[in-house]
């Protein structure tokens, strides 16, 4: 089968198509005659599942439980000329000819609209009007399908209302409006008044029910949802033009359903609720009251907190002279001291804050942006989002608000002037930015401060050489590490070793080494910097261990001369001899030499003289060599 040109696509389905087509044909009453073809196409091939007769289109296309739903309307002629009704149709299919079948049929509907989709069933609602002796009249009634004709069912009939009104879901039921017009006992004939009845349902014959009515009211207005609970509001006007003012609460079922604030008006007053802001546990809303006294106009602005509930609602804050919501004092944000921190580093902010206005808990959202670094807390009172970028939010109470601000970090991650603003709301009320200063700076390497002298090194010696402590600072006090190698980045000679724990080089010189370059790292262990320098060993050739030569034993008389040599210069020096000037037989003759040795001079008596190298004697006869041993 071929899908006829010029159809029309309703929907798709899983890759399935309903297409709808009208032919016409012939009538001979009243000319051309429409019907409505359905056709369903898949990649196997293309179905024709219905014909519906004298119907032009067809509307309100859903799908639930894998069925499409559709309603046609079409026009009945009744018995006499000119009579009849528009009779609706509500059809199912599940893609089949033999599963495409009419749900309900509605006499005297001419349309239905589809209402909502509540627990796996499709909510439409159709109004009925008729006429008789004495007049039209109306009435709308609710039903619910899950696409078969056993699950398809009514849920409500309501005489004399012309529509019903949403107003939201709360726990798997929809609350919806009707209203209509009574005459209230005592009251006389024209005096009708509305009355408006707010109705849960969860989508079944049984869970449906009336929650609360309202006289007086003309419809009702849903405002939020917090605790589970739908916040609604109904403002009555009275016969004699007093008005009225309700907020309610409700979590879809008749008990749960009550009036938590009430503001009865008077002769010239008008009190209306006009901003609602609030979170899923509490919500805040403003009463704005009008009084005519004297020909002028007097206002007065109430605050009200609610978690939903009669005896969770009262009065935050009464500001006679407020015109509304704009008017009211914002929250106050204390700004936070300068500070500074270095790129990758963190540093917290300290006395920003949010001001109470007022005693309570109102609920607050504070928003931080920062340039030059990202926010965090460590706190995480509130409910925060945006922790590790630059704009974080905090919400919650103002205690909750400010432990989060008070644990704030704020860490560098580009060199310059960053800023911390913070601006806290309630509702619709903002305060004016409070803003702090952070001065990031980048992380400066380790410095030279001492350079290392070069060293000079000996073949065969045994190096044990360590640099000077002081050799390199580091700018922001961080501990450092050090590594060594040859001044071309090559690895030290196998003989050389560096304790960088003691900052130390050693080994033993061997044969053969020449002058080379060493080079010391330094490098910060918290950022990673690292600073250099180098310095030159130079090698020179073995030490040599002095010889001491043998006691040298001359014999000789006064003013007599002699010498001695010293094997480790190959020289020989003469010493000469002084004349005795007083010519006393005791005194030690006076000696002059250019070694550093030590000289014993013995007379004739024997008396022994240690005589210094300037030539000086020491000590004079009877001089204790014993005690002497190490100055000699």
């Amino acid at each position: 089968m071929t899908l006829p040109s010029g159809s029309t696509l309703l929907t798709t389905v899983n890759g399935a198509k309903l297409y709808s087509h009208v032919i016409y044909t012939p009538n001979a009453s009243h000319g051309l005659d429409p019907s409505t073809e359905l056709y369903w196409v898949t990649a196997s091939g293309t179905t024709l599942l219905t014909t519906i007769s004298h119907a032009s289109s067809v509307y309100a296309v859903e799908s639930v439980n894998s069925h499409v739903t559709f309603a046609a309307s079409v026009w009945v002629p009744g018995p006499l000329l000119n009579t009849g009704q528009t009779v609706t149709t509500l059809y199912s299919t599940d893609g089949t000819t033999r599963g495409t079948t009419a749900l309900l049929t509605l006499p005297g509907v001419n349309t239905i609209n589809e209402f909502q989709q509540l627990n796996a069933r499709e909510l439409f609602q159709a109004t009925n009007w008729t006429h008789d002796q004495t007049g039209d009249h109306v009435s709308t009634a609710l039903y619910a399908t899950n696409g078969t004709s056993a699950g398809t069912s009514v849920l409500n009939v309501l005489p004399d209302v012309n529509g019903i009104g949403e107003l939201s879901r709360v726990n798997s039921h929809l609350l919806y409006t009707a209203t209509h017009w009574v005459w209230p006992q005592g009251y006389q004939m024209g005096s009708q008044m509305p009355l408006t009845t707010v109705y849960g349902t969860d989508g079944t014959p049984g869970g449906s029910q009336s929650l609360i009515s309202l006289l007086g009211v003309n419809g009702v207005s849903s405002k939020l949802t917090v605790n589970q609970r739908d916040i609604f509001t109904a403002t009555a006007v009275a016969a004699n033009g007093v008005q009225t003012t309700s907020v309610y609460g409700s979590d879809g079922t008749a008990l749960g359903t009550q009036e938590i604030l009430h503001f009865d008006g008077g002769k010239g007053v008008t009190a209306s609720p006009t901003a609602f802001f609030g979170d899923s546990t509490a919500f805040v809303f403003e009463l704005l009251i009008a009084s005519q006294s004297g020909g002028s106009v007097r206002y007065e602005t109430e605050i009200f907190e609610s978690d939903g509930t009669t005896a969770g609602t009262h009065l935050k804050w009464d500001l006679p002279g407020i015109y509304g919501v704009s008017a009211l004092p914002a929250p106050l944000v204390t700004p936070g001291a300068a500070a500074s921190v270095l790129t990758g580093s963190s540093v917290g902010i300290a006395g920003l804050g949010v001001l109470q206005i007022n005693p309570g808990s109102q609920q607050v959202s504070a928003t931080v942006t920062a340039t030059h670094g990202t926010l965090s807390t460590s706190e995480m009172q509130g409910s925060i989002s945006g922790a590790g970028t630059a704009k974080m939010t905090i919400s919650g109470t103002i205690a909750q608000v400010d432990v989060d601000l008070a644990s704030l970090k704020f860490t560098g991650t580009s060199a310059g002037t960053g800023t911390i603003s913070v601006t806290a709301s309630m509702g619709k009320l903002t305060s004016s930015a409070a803003s702090s200063t952070v001065s990031v700076t980048a992380p400066a390497p380790p410095v030279l401060a001492h350079h290392t002298a070069d060293q000079m090194w000996a073949i065969g010696q045994h190096v044990s050489f360590q640099f000077a402590a002081n050799t390199f600072t580091d700018p922001q006090g961080a501990p450092l590490s050090y590594t060594a190698s040859l001044a071309n980045g090559a690895a030290l000679p196998a003989w050389l070793s560096f304790n960088a724990a003691t900052e130390t080089f050693s080994g033993i010189v061997p044969a053969g080494t020449k002058a080379f370059d060493l080079k010391v790292v330094a490098t910060d262990l918290s950022y990673k910097l690292s600073t250099t320098e180098s310095f030159n060993v130079s090698v020179g050739a073995a030490a040599h261990q002095a010889q001491v030569p043998a006691a040298i034993f001359q014999s000789g008389g006064e003013n007599d001369a002699f010498s001695y040599g010293a094997a480790s210069s190959g020289s020989e020096s003469s010493v000469p001899s002084s004349p005795d000037t007083d010519q006393s037989p005791d005194r030690q003759p006076l000696v002059s030499h250019d070694l550093p040795v030590a000289i014993l001079a013995i007379d004739a008596s024997g008396a022994v003289g240690h005589i210094h190298g300037s030539g000086d004697i020491i000590h004079s006869p009877l001089f204790d060599i014993g005690h002497h041993d190490a100055a000699i």
